[in-house]
């Protein structure tokens, strides 16, 4: 019974009520010592856990957190600490280290531990992890304090690309604040239109023309200055504002599109990202025909990108949208592919138009023949399954010779330019078409 109440009944670790009494015990003889003590409270929580939840079930979720605090607690020592404080969230106290340099050292090893993957129920599972620490006595004294500076190193670990580790330091204190006035902020904006969009350009490799462009929203506040699409899509994901925002990028595509037609370039199709939340809205494909009706523009005019967590979900429903929004004249593609759980499957089920290949993948393919073996492997699969294939993130000539002898359809990237606005992006088609003596 004391086994229960102390220990996670699924991973065997100490439970959160356990940490505490704990920590309060070592804490306690920490402050009677004469000589200075140092502890590390490491917070670990795992990335896009939720994501692996949805898509592959919550009983491989649970086996991936079994090995996990398996991994972990091969690493810690009899005096440290391990616990699993909720969900997929775990916190080690390093207890009486000389140095911080040890927590540093502890949450590499962490890293390296998690580059294997995990294998469930014969199937590969990559999982990585951010970390924050903190200090005693320099960042608290206390086990609350030290738990949420910790956690807010973490928050800072996942906002700067995941799979690190980073240090509390005092400016973090303004974050919880800044979330505050990100959310203050980001209604006003949607509400008084304050988003633009920069267009990037497809390229066709067969033909060398521009086959189309993708619209990235981008927001400068007043208040905040330039905010990064990732912190602010992230946030509307998570505070529901992502549908008032997906419609006002909707309503400024189509603008933009009226921008082009005035301009002489009317089959220039835009291409718009989808949020997986919008999409399994079930007003969507509603709110979608309003917007074209309001704005008097057709469907055939534009691309809908989804992710591979969108097409993943609820698979039966997903393909009749999928089917409504064809019959509507929408292309379709999806986006970022190769980051997700790919599979076959759902890429011959779904009536999807065009594959766009992760930058992930592009990047290496000229240095590491596994990346140029994979990229290779998702054209031929692509074309097999007769969709046109789009390489993201493409910025040297070796790697657009590289794609074109691979046979990938269309290059997007800063190679041939950066997302512009729509002033910009007009006078680029212009020069482009004189440049290459063509009509698109």
């Amino acid at each position: 019974m004391k086994k229960r109440s102390l220990h996670d009944s699924l991973t065997e670790v100490c439970n959160r009520f356990a940490y505490i009494e704990r920590m309060k015990a070592l804490l306690e003889v920490t402050e009677n010592q004469m000589m200075p003590i140092q502890h590390a409270v490491l917070f670990i929580d795992l990335d896009r856990f939720k994501q692996v939840n949805d898509m592959l079930g919550h009983a491989i979720g649970d086996q991936l957190l079994i090995e996990v605090s398996k991994r972990v607690k091969a690493l810690v020592k009899n005096k440290d600490i391990l616990a699993r404080f909720g969900g997929d969230e775990f916190v080690i106290t390093l207890a009486n280290i000389q140095h911080p340099r040890e927590a540093a050292k502890f949450a590499e090893q962490v890293l390296r531990v998690f580059e294997a993957p995990i294998k469930v129920h014969d199937q590969d599972v990559y999982i990585s992890t951010s970390m924050g620490i903190s200090i005693y006595p320099a960042d608290g004294t206390t086990t609350e304090q030290l738990l949420n500076r910790a956690d807010r190193a973490m928050s800072f670990s996942k906002d700067n690309g995941r799979n690190c580790y980073s240090f509390y330091f005092d400016e973090l204190e303004t974050d919880s604040n800044r979330v505050l006035t990100l959310d203050s902020e980001l209604r006003k904006a949607i509400e008084n239109r304050e988003f633009t969009l920069a267009y990037q350009p497809k390229i066709s490799t067969e033909k060398n023309e521009i086959v189309g462009i993708e619209a990235l929203v981008r927001w400068n506040s007043e208040k905040l200055g330039f905010v990064s699409p990732a912190e602010f899509i992230e946030h509307a994901e998570e505070s529901g504002l992502i549908i008032p925002l997906s419609e006002l990028i909707f309503e400024l595509a189509c603008e933009g599109y009226h921008q082009l037609v005035s301009a002489g370039y009317p089959n220039v199709p835009i291409a718009v990202n989808v949020s997986s939340i919008h999409f399994q809205q079930q007003s969507f494909l509603d709110s979608v025909q309003t917007i074209l009706e309001r704005n008097n523009t057709s469907a055939q005019s534009f691309e809908i990108e989804v992710t591979e967590r969108t097409v993943m979900n609820s698979a039966q429903e997903t393909v009749s949208k999928l089917v409504k929004l064809r019959q509507l004249g929408f292309k379709l593609s999806i986006d970022d592919f190769g980051t997700g759980y790919s599979s076959l499957s759902y890429l011959v089920r779904f009536p999807l138009d065009v594959l766009k290949i992760d930058r992930s993948f592009i990047q290496h393919i000229c240095s590491l023949d596994d990346k140029q073996a994979i990229v290779d492997a998702i054209i031929q699969m692509a074309h097999r399954l007769k969709m046109k294939v789009v390489a993201e993130g493409v910025e040297t000539s070796q790697q657009v010779e590289l794609l074109k002898s691979m046979g990938c359809d269309y290059i997007q990237g800063y190679y041939y330019s950066k997302p512009l606005p729509m002033e910009e992006l007009i006078d680029f088609i212009h020069f482009w078409e004189v440049e290459h003596q063509g009509r698109i």
